[in-house]
């Protein structure tokens, strides 16, 4: 059971079994003008509560980009919140006796996902509509790319579904 994070504030997710239809969502880690200390208290309240009811076996989630890729977009206070959360899921995930869990990388699941690795607006947009062919009703981007997370991971692990998720072959409905 593969558990796929798009890791942020609002946080997009997708968890189920390669070839199955998998269950996904968004959760939002604070309101408004939340501290990181409120933002923190959140993820890690909703992380033990959902790695201890759904139990993966794998934990996937994007690799955050140093702010000095960002070309000056991220401020610190973000930057904070992308790289802690990983931080926080990979200990609350050690804890709980799940070892599995790695990051990716964006491009390689934007140029698995949707053709190409191109820049954040576009992408978003075709990760979202692509995951509508797919069969899936995202929400919003986070949500998108989750899913987008998922097909990729799902295809890594069972390559006889690379056929049915990447646009290089059409990709059918799961």
């Amino acid at each position: 059971m593969i558990l796929a994070l798009d890791l942020a504030t609002v946080t997009g997710w997708a968890f189920g079994a390669p070839g199955e239809q998998p269950q996904s969502g968004v959760i939002r880690f604070g309101r408004g003008n939340a501290t990181h200390g409120q933002i923190a208290a959140e993820a890690i309240a909703w992380f033990i509560e959902f790695l201890g009811e759904m139990k993966p076996t794998q934990i996937v989630f994007e690799q955050p980009l140093p702010p000095n890729f960002t070309g000056g977009h991220t401020t610190l206070n973000t930057a904070l919140v992308t790289m802690g959360l990983p931080f926080l899921m990979q200990g609350i995930a050690y804890k709980l006796g799940i070892f599995n869990v790695e990051g990716v990388r964006v491009s390689d699941v934007r140029s698995f996902f949707i053709g190409e690795n191109m820049k954040s607006e576009e992408a978003k947009r075709l990760t979202f509509e692509r995951c509508q062919k797919l069969g899936f009703a995202p929400k919003d981007d986070n949500q998108s790319d989750a899913l987008a997370l998922w097909c990729y991971q799902c295809a890594k692990i069972k390559p006889e579904l690379a056929h049915r998720l990447t646009p290089l072959f059409g990709g059918a409905r799961l």
